[in-house]
């Protein structure tokens, strides 16, 4: 089943070892099953033992195109599922939870969560009807591969194009974040130095004012606090006399900061960079690099999902609306055509070769559209380009306006691992991270995309699965009849396995497709795929233990096991975790969770246990005095009693902090130190 919901389709078996891409095994029903075709059955056999049914709803029956056989019909083309035109149903509670616990180790698996699984028994019977549109005949084979792996990079370019457009920034967010990527270099650079160069400390300053100049919370705090200045004085004139006079008092910052607090407004911490230490700079980097990451999470979580570009695609080729975007819809099309030409493989061993192609590409494009390539700035980026690979001469993306341009040479340069082109991306303080994300998924394929990339852009699964629905919806031009909702597959881990199976026979509207495999050929094959390298004999002699038990284990098993030679504490943990469908456990019990334990006694041994406590509600106030209090016991080994006394002692000095460290009583102004010395001598 993690194969059929890795490439969310299933295909004739001839298809998988010719495909390229995702899984190449595919097990037959029976000797009879055609190598071809696929069978689907109108009728559930309950003599079958270890079976998955996959049900198509009647919505989506344009699929359903085959010929009429005994009890069902047969396909011979692939047929791909989504979470909204099918539901997987299993013979049992426990074989849903077994491929639950496989599907959620797989490393390809992206929205498995989302798909409905359910129990035969729990299944209602609906009005029989026929679901195929008309008769058909085995068609060419190659022709049916040739399209299985166009839509695989179409839906992989698609995909990541449209995560790529959750995350893009607008040129504001960009600059702040271009800045804090070089405010967080030179400050590690002047954290090692004991005497920190005037240049470098005047770069950071310069930056420091790009960065708040660009901070869209202070921009906020600057509109409130305008308004507040118009609204207490009755004219213009009154309220600029005001400001200037806060000026000239020098308590303009104080008053704004105070203010920032009553609003709920969280400013970046202040920082003079001419009296910094060493440890004053490596305590800055993490707090902008913090700030700038919640600022950014903060906006990509209210972004709508922008689509300025208007992507369309007609059968196998993508397109824009907008006409700057036709040197991107040539590299796209020359991609799917030729999956050589700019294929990651190609440009993490042969970088600058494949830069000369892409070269030559674009001038060709260039020629055809009567541009003037000779002396031109799409010239000189591309010789900019090759320089920074082959000589590390510097390059900087933005250099042009072109989109597609821009996106092509990104990919290009950090395309070989999508972590790297991410990281280049917000370094080189790029805004538009779809394009280039899209090539990549061309390349990759929907099927090969790894399931953690939506995870590294830090996208919520909400905003994973509208990027997957805007996806399908360019792609068909149809609209998903139902939104998936995330984690659907909760619901039947929440059931008790039943005795009794179902007896009588029923005639459902839909057609199901089977997929059997043996329990023994799936714990072979999790024992072969583990990430913890067991041998050939490791294998054979766990397999026996687990045969022995008939399909599962208990604890004296696991000791058996952990007396394999080879298998040390380390493995052992990792086949516990990964055997742990498999355990005998009570009726009803899940294998996923722990048995219930009594609740214990609190028992506080960590300080911070009793501070949070007492500290205010607001988390920015808790984050940086947990800080603090990390930077201080982790300089002071102490015992309790000292600890508390003297970390008290800086708790004030905090609370009432002046000169270059008097933004810390901005932090510590609503901190009640006397409730948590109290509250610490009470425990400690």
């Amino acid at each position: 089943m993690d194969n059929i919901l890795s490439s969310e389709s299933i295909s004739p078996a001839a298809f998988y070892g010719r495909r390229g891409y995702g899984y190449n095994r595919f097990d037959h029903a029976n000797d009879d099953t055609s190598d071809y075709e696929l069978y689907l059955s109108e009728e559930v056999d309950d003599s079958e033992e270890d079976v998955a049914y996959i049900e198509f709803l009647v919505e989506d029956n344009s699929q359903l195109i085959g010929n009429s056989v005994s009890c069902g019909h047969t396909v011979s083309s692939t047929l791909r599922l989504y979470p909204w035109n099918c539901r997987i149903l299993f013979k049992s509670v426990d074989d849903a939870k077994e491929t639950i616990f496989i599907c959620r180790s797989s490393l390809a698996n992206k929205m498995w969560g989302c798909y409905a699984f359910d129990v035969i028994s729990d299944v209602r019977p609906a009005p029989s009807s026929s679901g195929f549109a008309a008769e058909s005949t085995i068609s060419d084979l190659s022709t049916e591969i040739l399209r299985d792996r166009k839509v695989n990079s179409l839906k992989g370019f698609a995909f990541a194009y449209y995560l790529g457009k959750a995350c893009s920034l607008t040129p504001q967010l960009a600059i702040l974040l271009r800045a804090e990527r070089h405010i967080y270099g030179l400050a590690t650079a002047l954290a090692g130095m004991k005497n920190p160069t005037k240049e470098m400390v005047d770069t950071v300053e310069n930056l420091k004012k790009i960065f708040n100049a660009n901070d869209p919370n202070r921009l906020e705090l600057k509109q409130r606090w305008e308004k507040l200045v118009l609204g207490t004085f009755t004219s213009v004139k009154d309220g600029k006399n005001f400001e200037e006079q806060l000026k000239r008092l020098g308590v303009q910052r104080q008053a704004m900061d105070t203010f920032a607090t009553e609003q709920g407004i969280r400013l970046n911490p202040r920082f003079d960079v001419y009296y910094a230490t060493s440890r004053d700079w490596a305590d800055y980097k993490n707090q902008i690099t913090e700030y700038t990451q919640g600022i950014l999470k903060q906006y990509t979580e209210v972004k709508r999902l922008d689509d300025s570009d208007m992507l369309r695609v007609d059968g196998y080729t993508a397109g824009f609306s907008d006409e700057s975007m036709r040197l991107y819809e040539r590299v796209l099309a020359e991609m799917m055509n030729n999956t050589e030409w700019l294929s990651i493989d190609r440009i993490r061993t042969q970088k600058l070769e494949t830069a000369n192609d892409a070269t030559k590409f674009v001038k060709k494009v260039y020629e055809e559209a009567d541009i003037t390539w000779e002396g031109s700035e799409c010239q000189e980026y591309w010789d900019r380009l090759r320089r920074n690979i082959a000589y590390s001469e510097p390059f900087d993306p933005n250099w042009i306006h072109d989109k597609s341009l821009r996106a092509l040479a990104i990919y290009i340069l950090k395309g070989d691992t999508i972590d790297d082109m991410y990281k280049y991306m917000q370094m080189t303080g790029v805004e538009d991270y779809g394009l280039a994300f899209g090539l990549w998924g061309v390349s990759t394929g929907y099927v090969d995309m790894p399931k953690t990339f939506p995870v590294m852009l830090g996208l919520k699964q909400e905003r994973v699965i509208d990027c997957y629905v805007r996806a399908y919806e360019v792609m068909t031009g149809r609209e998903v009849p139902k939104r998936p909702v995330a984690d659907s597959y909760q619901e039947v881990l929440q059931k008790e396995e039943r005795v009794k199976k179902p007896t009588t026979a029923w005639s459902p509207s839909t057609k199901r497709t089977i997929e059997t495999s043996s329990k023994d050929n799936r714990i072979k094959e999790l024992l072969k795929d583990s990430p913890l390298k067991l041998t050939s004999s490791q294998q054979a002699e766990i397999l026996a233990i687990v045969e022995k038990g008939r399909g599962t284990i208990d604890e004296n098993d696991l000791k058996a096991i952990g007396k394999i030679k080879g298998i040390g504490k380390k493995k052992l943990e990792g086949l516990k975790i990964l055997l742990q469908p498999l355990m005998r456990t009570a009726p009803g019990q899940l294998p996923f969770t722990e048995e219930p334990t009594k609740e214990k006694e609190r028992v506080i041994t960590d300080p911070w246990d009793v501070i949070v406590e007492c500290l205010p509600k607001e988390e920015w106030i808790k984050e940086q005095i947990h800080r603090d209090y990390k930077w201080f016991t982790g300089k002071n080994k102490l015992g309790y009693h000292e600890m508390v006394t003297k970390l008290c002692d800086y708790f004030y000095r905090n609370k009432n902090a002046t000169g270059r460290r008097s933004w810390l009583r901005n932090t510590y102004k609503d901190v009640d130190v006397a409730l948590i010395e109290r509250k610490l001598r009470e425990v400690f």
